[in-house]
């Protein structure tokens, strides 16, 4: 049974002002940089489907100044990988358990460890992503940042909404990332035949190579909690427009949805690391399968920098699979080259860029120096092998890796491109 409401419109955040951010293991976030969303508004027409998708993705949106609780009893400075948890409350199919166990397939096979599900993190993205949709509109309004006085408000940051919830920070932030506006829109046949169960997971696939939110999609945090909230609007029948042709669109369904992952560093206050000395981590690495093939937005405040690919829309030019690289906690990360080669042909692949903090116009989005990330210039193939190759230094030690990883189809939901 569908619930439907009365026309919602749902344009691109306006972004105001957010705390910097500071971890001891992470490095410090400058003020403002939690600012960056990525969008991507394509419309498909034709006689049988109108489908447009407008999706605005928002990373970095901690705040470690806000409240964050005591410490408990017990918790710990930092723990291994976690390679196991218990079983998440979530029905198996269903969209949050689908997205996270994308989440927790990525991050396992490439040595990040799987994060344990929280009820009260994903309570607290529930309300948020709740809050995001009621007030889109609002000039004030910010995907990560929530306003006194507008409805739903509960606390201006992420930290603060969680502890709000009952949520144990033990000194540490809390961090989120996620759609912070998504639209679907199809006849009435169409959409209710339409898998949206899948959804969710189609973000967590876009989120996994963005660079900007892969840093946090990776960090060492040790739990997690999806939230959501999605409205449906009934839209009659009419004639519209695209550009100046004129198309008869039939009565449709527009969902606009919210996800919110919500991740917490649990009963430690630096979460999850690898042993010193264990060397660079990457994703994708070594057998990684269902990779995104495209990115289809990054987008970033436009008064902190060029931007993720200046001048160049992502949504109609989309980039391939950003390959994100971590090295070891503390030492500073340069990356010498990144190669990558489509197995099938032994094609190249030009990169578009290959950057660290030291020569990226966008260094403010990074937590610390030993992050990095290669992004190539076109879409990669679907269902295709590609080999990356990737040398550097590590605290001034020499690496190089190199690995194989398969990406999945362009999308998995039905959502235009």
């Amino acid at each position: 049974m569908h619930t439907l409401h009365t026309p919602h419109t749902t344009p691109l955040s306006t972004a105001i002002p957010s705390k910097g951010l500071v971890r001891p293991d992470l490095g410090t976030l400058p003020q403002n940089a939690a600012r960056f969303c990525w969008a991507n508004r394509p419309i498909v027409a034709s006689l049988s489907l109108a489908a447009s998708l407008a999706l605005v993705a928002c990373g970095g949106g901690s705040d470690a100044t806000a409240p964050p609780g005591s410490v408990s009893a017990g918790a710990t400075h930092s723990i291994a990988i976690q390679t196991a948890v218990s079983e998440p409350p979530l029905l198996t199919g269903s969209p949050k358990r689908l997205a996270l166990d994308y989440l927790n397939r990525q991050r396992l096979q490439c040595g990040f460890g799987v994060l344990s599900h929280s009820t009260v993190l994903a309570d607290t993205g529930d309300r948020h992503a709740s809050y995001a949709l009621t007030n889109a509109n609002h000039p004030q309004f910010h995907p990560h940042t929530e306003v006194a006085g507008l409805p739903g408000f509960t606390a201006p940051s992420p930290t603060e909404r969680a502890v709000l919830r009952g949520y144990q920070t033990n000194g540490a932030e809390v961090g989120e990332i996620g759609i912070g506006s998504g639209q679907f829109m199809a006849p009435v046949d169409t959409y209710q035949a339409a898998p949206l169960q899948w959804l969710q997971m189609e973000a967590m696939r876009q989120l996994a190579v963005a660079p900007y939110h892969a840093m946090h999609f990776f960090a060492a945090y040790t739990e997690v909690g999806i939230g959501s909230a999605q409205k449906e609007t009934l839209l009659p029948a009419e004639e519209v427009f695209v550009g100046s042709l004129p198309v008869s669109r039939p009565a449709s369904i527009e969902l606009n949805h919210a996800m919110y992952v919500m991740l917490g560093f649990g009963m430690t206050q630096l979460g999850q690391l690898p042993p010193s000395g264990s060397g660079v981590r990457t994703y994708p690495c070594e057998g990684s399968t269902d990779v995104a093939p495209v990115l289809l937005g990054e987008w970033t405040d436009p008064t902190l920098g060029p931007g993720v690919t200046p001048g160049r829309s992502l949504g109609t030019n989309p980039t391939g699979s950003t390959v994100t690289v971590i090295g070891e906690v503390g030492k500073t990360l340069t990356l010498q080259s990144l190669t990558l080669t489509r197995v099938l042909t032994g094609e190249p692949v030009a990169m578009y860029s290959v950057r660290t903090r030291a020569n990226d116009p966008m260094s403010v989005y990074y937590r610390n120096d030993w992050t990095g990330y290669a992004m190539p210039d076109k879409a990669l193939e679907p269902n295709e092998r590609y080999r990356v190759q990737v040398s550097g230094s590590s605290g001034g030690v020499p690496f190089s890796r190199s690995f194989t990883f398969t990406t999945g189809v362009r999308t998995i939901a039905p959502m235009p491109s």
